[in-house]
């Protein structure tokens, strides 16, 4: 259960985990500086078990290898969803920003709608921004609200 968010500027997520009923406070949004295939840093985010999306970001930082991609993403229900933030540098709209989601494949689509969200608690959190809440103020919504989010936000944006 997880939220990520989105808004064109700033990527936030929850810091829930559970296990076996157990909560954990984990990480889910990380700043990558150096992966092959992009030319600067990007954001990276994930929804998904823990396991799984460790495996993600290790495929995912080594270069997306199409012949190592992790057959566990390939199953019906417990893949996870990632979300990939770059700065569009060399395309249509230089300056601004490139949204990548990666589902049960090892290629990704790109969204073109800002905002968007992952996670259990993302519909809440689309609904919020629309309402005019930031990211950040989103995921605390969801926080409040959704029983699989919680723990407290992390904020990462590709600003200087």
């Amino acid at each position: 259960m997880t939220v990520i968010v989105w808004n064109g500027k700033t990527m936030a997520a929850d810091r829930r985990a559970t296990m076996h009923g157990t909560t954990l406070t984990v990480q889910k949004i990380w700043r990558l500086e150096v992966v092959p295939g992009f030319e600067g840093e990007i954001l990276w985010g994930a929804s998904g078990k823990a396991w799984q999306v460790a495996e993600m970001l290790a495929w995912f930082r080594a270069g997306r290898p199409l012949d190592k991609f992790p057959a566990s993403q390939r199953d019906e229900e417990l893949f996870s969803d990632i979300l990939v933030i770059e700065r569009d540098e060399r395309g249509l709209q230089p300056g601004r920003y490139r949204v990548w989601h990666y589902q049960r494949g090892p290629e990704p689509f790109e969204v073109l709608s800002t905002p968007c969200a992952i996670g259990s608690g993302r519909d809440m959190a689309l609904g919020a921004m629309h309402a005019g809440a930031s990211a950040g103020q989103a995921v605390e919504i969801c926080c409040e609200y959704e029983s699989g989010c919680g723990e407290g936000v992390d904020l990462l944006t590709l600003d200087p």
